[in-house]
C-alpha cells in the first residue's frame, strides 16, 4: 500500500489517532473515562461538561446525565454525590490506556532500559523482551537470556 492509500509512511491508518483522541478538547486522552455507552472522554473534560448540564437544573437537581456523543443516560456511581465529582467515579478506559501505551513505545526511541538505570549515555537498544517489556542493547540481552531462559525477545524494530 503507498503513503497515500493509507495517510502515514508506515503503513498505519489514522485509525490510532481517532481511538486515543478525545470528542470533546480533540487532543490525546488524559485519564480516558468510559460511559455506559462505552464511549470515552478525558476526565477533565467530562467534569465541566457534567457540571454544566446539572446547572442548568435547579430543582431538582438530576441524578444523572447524557452521554456528550450519543446522548444515552449515564447514571454516576453515586447520584448524592456533588456533580463535579461524577466523572472521578467512572471507569478509567484501560483499553485506551493500552492503545496509548503501544503508541508511546512506537513513536519513543529504543534504549537499553538496564544501561539506561545504571547511567550509561543513550545506548541502542536491539532487543524487546514480551515478558519484561523492557528494550535491551547486545551486551545486556546476553545476561537477560542466561536469567531468563524462558522469556522470547524479538527485534525492537519488529516490537
Amino acid at each position: 500500500m503507498s503513503k497515500s492509500e493509507k495517510g502515514r509512511p508506515n503503513g498505519k491508518s489514522n485509525l490510532d489517532d481517532a481511538v486515543v483522541k478525545c470528542p470533546i478538547c480533540s487532543d490525546r486522552f488524559t485519564d480516558p473515562k468510559s460511559l455506559p455507552c462505552l464511549h470515552s472522554f478525558c476526565q477533565k473534560c467530562l467534569g465541566p461538561y457534567i457540571d454544566r448540564y446539572t446547572q442548568d437544573y435547579d430543582d431538582p437537581r438530576p441524578n444523572s446525565f447524557p452521554c456528550p456523543q450519543c446522548r444515552a443516560i449515564a447514571i454516576p456511581i453515586d447520584s448524592t454525590a456533588a456533580p463535579s465529582m461524577w466523572a472521578e467515579q467512572l471507569p478509567t478506559n484501560g483499553f485506551i490506556m493500552n492503545v496509548m501505551e503501544i503508541m508511546s513505545f512506537e513513536n519513543k526511541e529504543k534504549t537499553c532500559e538496564p544501561c539506561k538505570k545504571q547511567n550509561k549515555e543513550s545506548v541502542r537498544a536491539d532487543v524487546w523482551c514480551k515478558h519484561c517489556r523492557i528494550c535491551l542493547c547486545k551486551t545486556c540481552i546476553n545476561y537477560h537470556n542466561a536469567l531468563f531462559l524462558d522469556h522470547e525477545t524479538m527485534p525492537v524494530d519488529q516490537a
